[in-house]
């Protein structure tokens, strides 16, 4: 499921694409079908909702394809999108990293996230993993660091 951050920026970014479309000569009927087909596309048929865009691969191959729609001669802004969950899984690695837990909670977290208990090799790996496995490593690592704090 997208964030609300990411659904603010789907109907940001439709809407400068719905606007060149318009231009283009497209009615409201062809430009709905068109955003649902996009959708549809990024999905890999899975649905027309955007709602159910679930990984970040997907939002942002969604997003580069509206971007070619409304900014066609802008390449890097199209390439910046696509290259967006390299820097979205670094830093969710970092984050990670960043809590401080002890070794033994992130062996079993790796565990549980690629069924290896190498954490100290997830940044070398984070590419392979999916997002969704990313945040949840994060915020149960988050989580876990709290409540380590909250009983010292």
């Amino acid at each position: 499921m997208i964030t609300p951050a990411q659904d603010k920026a789907y109907w940001r970014e439709w809407s400068k694409a719905k606007k060149q479309l318009r231009a283009y000569g497209f009615d409201d009927d062809e430009i709905e079908t068109r955003r649902r087909d996009l959708t549809r596309e990024v999905t890999n048929g899975r649905s027309d909702s955007h709602k159910e865009i679930r990984r970040v691969g997907e939002f942002t191959e969604w997003l580069s394809a509206v971007a070619a729609i409304h900014s066609p001669d802008d390449l890097d802004r199209q390439l910046e999108l696509i290259r967006n969950p390299e820097k979205i899984r670094a830093y969710l690695v970092a984050q990670i990293l960043a809590f401080g837990l002890p070794e033994g909670y992130l062996e079993s977290m790796a565990h549980d996230l690629a069924g290896s208990e190498n954490w100290q090799h997830l940044p070398e790996n984070w590419q392979h993993l999916p997002e969704d496995r990313l945040r949840w490593f994060r915020n149960t690592a988050r989580d876990r660091a709290r409540s380590l704090a909250r009983k010292s």
